[in-house]
């Protein structure tokens, strides 16, 4: 079971909506979708035998979504955190905080890659 819990994973992330992360969020995700999906194994009611498959597909694209929340939120607090780092530092060395505040400005210019949508 789990070797095809993996395969619909691999599939998912294979999708254009996640093909340009990169392969350690690929393994992040595949991992939390197969232990998503072990564990919603007692869950699954037999009565819909034939549905089986678009309920495991759902545990991994939940699972997927997961991930890529925790790994906005990290790419969040970073951008903010670089930010603070250059306020504080602008008095001593306006060079370094300029060049800090350029990086987070192409960061923003990216901002469908650090905001992430269900929906899209």
């Amino acid at each position: 079971m789990c070797l095809y819990f993996r395969l619909i994973a691999q599939h998912l992330i294979g999708d254009s909506r996640y093909r340009n992360y990169s392969k350690d969020l690929h393994e992040d995700m595949v991992s939390a979708a197969l232990e998503k999906c072990v564990k919603n194994i007692k869950n699954y009611n037999a009565e819909y035998a034939d549905r089986c498959f678009n309920y495991y597909t759902r545990c991994c694209e939940h699972a997927i979504w997961t991930v890529l929340k925790k790994h906005y939120r990290q790419m969040n607090i970073r951008r903010e955190l670089a930010l603070a780092f250059a306020d504080r530092l602008e008095r001593s060395s306006p060079e370094a905080a300029s060049r800090i505040r350029e990086n987070q400005i192409e960061i923003e210019h990216t901002k469908d890659k650090i905001t992430y949508k269900k929906g899209k």
